[in-house]
C-alpha cells in the first residue's frame, strides 16, 4: 500500500500553499502560507531552499507564531529532497498517533 497518494499521507491530506491567519493591524489581514499544511494533524511542511539561509531569523520569528497557534513546523531543506521516502517518513513521525 503507497502511503503517499492523492494529496495524502497515512489518511491525512495535505494542502499546498494553503493560508493561515496570523493578525488583523487596522484594515490588514496577515496571514502566513506555509508549502503545505495538514489541518487534521496542525502539521506545516515548509521546503527550504538557499533564500532561507538569509531568513534565518524571520522563518524563526514564523515558526515561534505559527506554534504559538499550536501548528508543529517540519522544515525540510532542498537538498533532501532527492530521498522521497526518507521525507515521508520524517512527516510521518511528526503525527500526533505515531
Amino acid at each position: 500500500m503507497e502511503i503517499f497518494e492523492k494529496k495524502q499521507l497515512c489518511g491525512r491530506r495535505f494542502l499546498r500553499q494553503h493560508p493561515i491567519f496570523h493578525d488583523i493591524i487596522g484594515n490588514e489581514i496577515f496571514f502566513y502560507i506555509p508549502d503545505f499544511y495538514c489541518s487534521e494533524e496542525k502539521l506545516a511542511v515548509e521546503l527550504d531552499g538557499g533564500i532561507h539561509i538569509r531568513r534565518k531569523g524571520k522563518d524563526r520569528q514564523r515558526d515561534e507564531i505559527l506554534e504559538s497557534k499550536g501548528i508543529r513546523v517540519i522544515r525540510i531543506k532542498n537538498k533532501e529532497l532527492t530521498d522521497l521516502p526518507n521525507i515521508l517518513q520524517k512527516i510521518q513521525a511528526c503525527f500526533n498517533d505515531e
